[in-house]
């Protein structure tokens, strides 16, 4: 049987796609795999990586097309090389990927703390009126709102980041009072 013919049996029916496979589409493909991955991962962003991505073409070549002759040998020697390389690059590259992870989780944490603890804990003093005096952004911003909630002739309020001297132009939020209203404790 040569590589070209295509097996199939008869109590099971392949997909279509299986059908058309043969010996040559595959290799094609193959081939334009390794071909790909070789220039993408030959390009000389780093000359220790580049190296060594060229010796690993090398060596893949010499065990594959000539695994016996003696030219092979100097690429294997240069593929150890390489290999040694390649570890440190993965140390460095696992190092910075950490990195990179733990500075994103950084920036999440404090955003969230910021706003979902420090803020909403600056917003309860404020209105228990325990928060220091000295207008800023927050108590104007949260004085809008409670008279928004605790006002019968106010429907709508327009927020808009300049009007609190932050520095987000463009930036604005239509807050409409709810049919609850939010009266008072004078307990």
């Amino acid at each position: 049987m040569s590589h070209t013919e295509i097996v199939t049996y008869t109590h099971v029916s392949a997909p279509k796609f299986l059908q058309l496979l043969s010996y040559d589409t595959i290799k094609s493909e193959a081939d334009n795999v390794y071909n790909t991955v070789f220039s993408l991962l030959s390009r000389k962003d780093n000359p220790n990586e580049h190296r060594a991505m060229s010796a690993l073409q090398g060596l893949t070549y010499s065990i594959t097309q000539m695994p016996l002759s003696s030219s092979s040998l100097p690429d294997i020697l240069d593929g150890w090389s390489g290999l040694e390389n390649l570890k440190r690059r993965q140390c460095s590259t696992g190092l910075g990927i950490r990195k990179l992870q733990a500075s994103i989780m950084l920036i999440n944490y404090t955003a969230w703390y910021w706003l979902d603890i420090f803020i909403a804990d600056q917003c309860r003093k404020i209105l228990a009126g325990t928060f220091p005096s000295g207008g800023n952004w927050l108590a104007d911003l949260v004085s809008d709102i409670e008279t928004l909630y605790t006002s019968t002739s106010t429907e709508q309020l327009v927020l808009r980041a300049t009007d609190y001297d932050i520095d987000l132009p463009d930036t604005s939020h239509v807050l409409n009072q709810s049919r609850i209203r939010i009266s008072e404790d004078k307990n």
